[in-house]
């Protein structure tokens, strides 16, 4: 049986805010969240494996912030994580701009986004800043061009699954990363849930409905709402193997 890395099933976000913490609004408790220094969320799940200064290995699979500015941009509206943390984008008026009504994948899926199952160890602290390499241009013939990547604030990034997975197995079947076994390393994340078949390898890993594991724009017509319910499906799989390895006594 493989070592699972545990979590605790707590929502630390609720503990993080405290009373100002509400549970039917997503979306302001991430902003709420932003607002308040500390450590982050991540951290918080995973610092039982880490030590103090191991913490940028923590990380958040699905970046709720880079979906939310995506939405924003499709509006018309352009927002940066700053707006917020000087309180010029604040929940009230983000809530306005994406209504739960008009949004609700968005919200459900904001209120997945800071679970457990959201959160996995990177092998190593650096790759915490998306430093997979931004993606932008990353398609060639063969997939994932390994000689395309750059960084870009509106150009899309490596905050997206699956291609920040694919790039974490290509690289480490190039040698790149230090994944170790690559099979082990996914099922001590508890990261099945991510390739068809159960094949836990570069070639099984699960692309969005209608799309691929390669990387593409939000602005690609309805690659964001297939998006958001590809998030969904991954977390929610990802938290029912949470749940049998815990019962297992974090083990799978």
């Amino acid at each position: 049986m493989v070592d699972v890395i545990s979590m605790p099933s707590a929502n630390l976000m609720a503990a993080y805010l405290g009373k100002e913490y509400q549970p039917n609004r997503p979306l302001s408790n991430w902003v709420r969240y932003w607002q308040h220094p500390g450590y982050e969320i991540d951290y918080l799940y995973l610092k039982g494996h880490l030590g103090f200064d191991e913490k940028g290995r923590a990380d958040i699979m699905f970046s709720p912030w880079m979906i939310i500015r995506e939405l924003l941009s499709l509006r018309g509206e352009r927002w940066y994580k700053n707006d917020i943390y000087r309180g010029k984008l604040t929940a009230e008026k983000l809530e306005g701009l994406l209504p739960q009504e008009e949004y609700p994948l968005l919200h459900m899926f904001l209120g997945l986004a800071y679970t457990r199952a959201n959160m996995w160890i990177l092998p190593e602290g650096w790759m915490q800043h998306r430093g997979l390499y931004p993606l932008v241009d990353c398609c060639n013939g063969d997939g994932l061009g390994r000689n395309t990547r750059f960084a870009s604030d509106w150009g899309g990034c490596c905050d997206q699954m699956p291609p920040t997975l694919a790039d974490l197995m290509l690289g480490a079947e190039q040698g790149e990363y230090a994944l170790g076994d690559l099979e082990s390393w996914a099922k001590r994340n508890c990261l099945e849930c991510f390739y068809e078949g159960g094949e836990i390898e570069f070639h099984h890993i699960k692309g969005v409905t209608g799309f691929d594991d390669r990387f593409h724009h939000f602005y690609v017509r309805g690659f964001l709402d297939a998006y958001l319910r590809y998030a969904i499906d991954r977390i929610e799989e990802r938290e029912q193997l949470l749940k049998t390895a815990e019962t297992n006594g974090w083990k799978l």
